[in-house]
């Protein structure tokens, strides 16, 4: 046996020139494995196609594999039933592993900015609060996304435009990764932190500009999933922003024509006995709107009617809106129309 052999024999040990044998795995033999070891044994498969990894410890790991080809970037055609069982079998049992089930359960949900959150806690209105909403103002991951290593995030950039993206995981727990676009125009990276594995969990976002010094992180907090469902709000921003309306209020005309009565006003965008309105929802998105001071669209099937509002500790004033073209704004408040007063 040559010198060269016995030195290089760890080497070859250790990165098999041969990819891991295609056959159908059992349950028995794969229930012992930790997450990581079932991670790996279901990415072999794709190694096996030669899918290009996105994953930084993938990247790592499979570059050390003399078998491994990275040629492509999705595989999907070339999976064989075979592969597809697999598949389906490891992530089945990645998703009964404690870490991995308090992970996407805690990723799931709709997050918007920590600083806007509380802004409105302390009673900031959306109009003050606009200049917050720069870069990814709201994050939204759904569970059926979250089956993966990959999960997809939809995004609203600077409140005013929807995308999405993939974020993949590293070698640190809880910590994702992504290029991404940043404002729907260019693009960087982001690097994405989860903190936390409970109500208080909040996940951290890094936009990493090349040539730059790293920005701080900017913290965000989860509106949970199911207050979003049915007839609530567009989006978790507005619907953060509704808690600063909701209640019961006296309603009057600012002309004395119609008698008082009394309405709700429900978080979740709903109006009652507010005829013919049926529905509400705060401007949040002032790029779409050029006014110098919050606004309110009320609606029914029929209708969405934007209309000017001054939001105060208990009295809500609606106002109808006139055109102006003064070089900064297109509409201004005009004729005081409903005087909210809010009731005990």
């Amino acid at each position: 046996m040559s010198r060269l052999y016995l030195l290089l024999l760890p080497f070859l040990l250790a990165c098999p020139s041969n990819p891991p044998t295609a056959r159908l795995y059992t349950e028995d033999e794969l229930s012992g494995l930790s997450e990581q070891e079932l991670r790996i044994k279901r990415n072999d498969i794709f190694a096996r196609h030669g899918y290009m990894f996105r994953s930084e410890d993938l990247q790592a790991h499979y570059s050390k594999q003399n078998w491994y080809r990275p040629s492509l970037e999705n595989v999907d055609n070339l999976l064989t039933t075979q592969d597809k069982q697999n598949i389906q079998l490891i992530l089945r049992l990645e998703e009964q592993t404690p870490h991995r089930k308090v992970l996407r359960k805690a990723m799931n949900g709709h997050w918007i900015k920590q600083e806007y959150y509380e802004g409105i806690l302390d009673k900031k209105t959306p109009y003050q609060l606009q200049n917050l909403h720069s870069g990814l103002s709201e994050i939204s991951v759904r569970q059926e996304t979250t089956q993966s290593d990959s999960i997809w995030l939809g995004v609203s950039y600077g409140n005013h435009e929807g995308g999405s993206f993939y974020i993949h995981p590293t070698d640190r727990a809880a910590y994702f990764t992504s290029e991404a676009y940043a404002n729907y125009m260019s693009k960087t990276l982001y690097h994405f932190d989860l903190i936390g594995e409970n109500q208080d969990t909040f996940l951290r976002a890094i936009e990493l500009i090349p040539g730059q010094e790293p920005a701080s992180y900017t913290p965000y907090v989860k509106i949970m999933m199911d207050v979003l469902e049915g007839e609530a709000a567009n989006s978790a921003v507005s619907f953060h922003s509704h808690s600063l309306l909701e209640g019961k209020y006296g309603l009057q005309t600012a002309d004395g024509s119609q008698p008082e009565r009394f309405i709700q006003v429900k978080q979740n965008g709903e109006l009652i006995g507010f005829d013919p309105f049926d529905g509400y929802e705060l401007l949040t998105d002032f790029i779409a709107a050029g006014i110098d001071g919050d606004a309110i669209f009320l609606k029914n099937e029929s209708v969405r009617q934007l209309f000017g509002i001054d939001i105060l500790p208990d009295v809500l004033n609606i106002y109808s809106l006139k055109r102006v073209d003064n070089g900064d704004f297109f509409e201004q408040k005009d004729q005081l129309l409903y005087i909210l007063t809010k009731q005990e």
